[in-house]
């Protein structure tokens, strides 16, 4: 069983004894990853959600910063196959394993990998995105912000995970002097969004907690 932390495990358990398959290739990339390894892949309720949004949403230019070992990029691909999906990632052994699961599981060659650190890629990209997920180092959340939201299209949606930082960000007491740092940054990051007058969120408990960006304007979803 997959271990969450910001709510009762009965909930948990609840949740992840009623979860709604995976489309494709992600179903068969979710099961050897959970089963044979301990990867910071996106959680299984989250999961699904990011799957619901892109199945409503049918965005088709998409942005990941955070590309792990390209489980929710695959995820995302099987859900809107039209897409063309960019994913930013630094580390050298999640880039490899990234790129052997594309090979498997993009023959299409939707996704592209940019390699490096996404505070030094986001100033150089030149495109709009539909939709944007943010699931990497949670201390630069608040530096990427401005970029994600220069970069987001009027009606795109920005869906940033981990936000809630296994609860600290609600209840701090057992935080480490390294975590408080990362803590107020997710706190700062979550007031910055809720109180700009020119966005729309919500913030919900979903994974470890996510939430939902859009700019305000025409609001419609194609």
């Amino acid at each position: 069983m997959y271990e969450e932390k910001i709510n009762y495990p009965e909930i948990t358990e609840f949740l992840n004894n009623n979860l709604s398959p995976l489309i494709g290739d992600a179903a068969v990339l979710e099961k050897e990853l959970r089963e044979n390894e301990h990867l910071p892949i996106v959680r299984p309720s989250a999961a699904r959600f990011l799957q619901f949004l892109c199945l409503l949403i049918k965005p088709r230019k998409i942005l990941e910063i955070g590309t792990c070992v390209g489980f929710s990029a695959i995820l995302m691909k099987n859900a809107c196959p039209n897409a063309e999906i960019t994913t930013i990632d630094r580390y050298d052994y999640m880039i490899n394993r990234a790129k052997e699961n594309f090979a498997r599981f993009d023959k299409e060659g939707k996704i592209t990998l940019l390699e490096g650190q996404a505070a030094e890629i986001l100033p150089t990209l030149k495109e709009k995105y539909d939709f944007i997920f943010l699931d990497a180092a949670k201390g630069q959340y608040p530096a990427f912000l401005p970029y994600l939201l220069e970069r987001l299209s009027d009606n795109g949606v920005l869906l940033v995970d981990d936000v809630l930082f296994d609860g600290l960000v609600a209840e701090s007491s057992r935080s480490s002097r390294r975590d408080m740092t990362i803590v107020k940054r997710l706190r700062s990051f979550i007031s910055e969004i809720t109180n700009n007058e020119e966005l729309y969120s919500a913030l919900t408990p979903i994974g470890d907690g996510m939430i939902l960006v859009q700019k305000r304007g025409e609001n419609k979803w194609h």
